[in-house]
């Protein structure tokens, strides 16, 4: 997540000539989710009931106005900046210091005034001065409750990458107030990591994660890749002790949970001997068809951490 820079919607006036700011959909219904992951969209998964509001990231800078927002409700599940403003406001959040800080505040609760969605614009509140933008994310303050799915994956991106590229992530990830995270990689590593290299890796994603967090007890969830095809022997060799290395992670670490995602696919076919595996795998043999996605979804979603003294392992 990169900050961009705003100043306020008066285009004649302010340092960027900008009339628009950064505008964001709450979209409920998963109405664009690829119809192929067989999501329904008529139900809603964001309950818009209640006290609706959202909390905006900015980043600090020496010289920086302050955030403002504006409500853009519409029928429409395509947002526009013409929209007509329901609800309005400024977060004063001190971001003009030279101490460098990920900084957030809720908006006041968000009016729908009787449209399906509603669309948040937000930019910054001095004509002569910028306020760095990360994003924002919606929240029901009577539901909290729930999941929220978001792209902020690179594509091609391995373990050894994520360590080379992440260096500055800290603040922002810490400002998120995560619960727990979840690490999935394999694909990407095999053919050029060995399971040894790929465990190092992964044990020192968790270290970075933690120390992000402040919290050394930070639980991790690792989810081991399914099979692939298309890999020479001496790849296959390693792939399938990737599980292995997670496990041992897992063994030596009681806030370690493993889901070995290869196990569950196996009793289906997706697996080497079962001549199965197309269906769940597109031509280039690594990425998901959409019944695969599905299936691997579903079957991740019904693990649950072990109870009892056993560590976080599941197999």
């Amino acid at each position: 997540m990169t900050p961009a820079a705003f100043s306020t919607l008066a285009g004649a006036t302010n340092v960027t000539q900008g009339t628009h700011g950064q505008l964001t959909l709450l979209q409920q219904d998963a109405i664009d989710v690829d119809a192929s992951a067989g999501i329904p969209a008529s139900r809603s998964y964001f309950d818009t009931s209640g006290v609706v509001k959202a909390q905006i990231f900015a980043a600090t800078n020496a010289s920086s106005g302050e955030v403002k927002y504006q409500a853009l409700p519409t029928n429409s599940n395509v947002p526009s900046y013409a929209s007509a403003v329901t609800t309005s406001g400024v977060l004063n959040l001190g971001l003009q210091t030279s101490q460098y800080s990920i900084l957030s505040g809720n908006t006041t609760a968000l009016d729908f005034a009787g449209n399906r969605y509603v669309a948040l614009q937000v930019f910054g509140s001095d004509d002569t001065k910028l306020a760095d933008i990360l994003g924002l994310r919606f929240f029901n303050e009577s539901r909290p409750e729930g999941v929220v799915f978001d792209t902020f994956s690179h594509g091609g991106y391995s373990a050894s990458t994520f360590m080379s590229n992440t260096g500055s992530a800290g603040p922002v990830f810490a400002a998120l107030n995560f619960q727990a995270a979840v690490i999935h990689f394999g694909s990407n590593d095999v053919g050029s990591e060995t399971a040894a290299q790929f465990q190092a890796d992964i044990a020192a994603i968790i270290a970075r994660v933690r120390t992000w967090t402040a919290n050394p007890k930070f639980p991790i969830i690792l989810i081991a890749d399914v099979y692939q095809q298309g890999l020479s022997a001496t790849q296959s060799t390693q792939y399938d002790q990737y599980v292995g290395a997670e496990l041992a992670i897992a063994q030596s670490d009681p806030n370690v949970l493993v889901i070995n995602a290869r196990r569950l696919m196996e009793d289906i076919g997706w697996n080497a001997t079962s001549g199965q595996s197309a269906q769940f795998l597109l031509s280039d043999g690594i990425h998901y068809t959409a019944l695969g996605a599905q299936k691997l979804g579903g079957s991740r979603s019904k693990c649950h951490e072990p109870r009892g003294p056993s560590r976080g392992v599941r197999q």
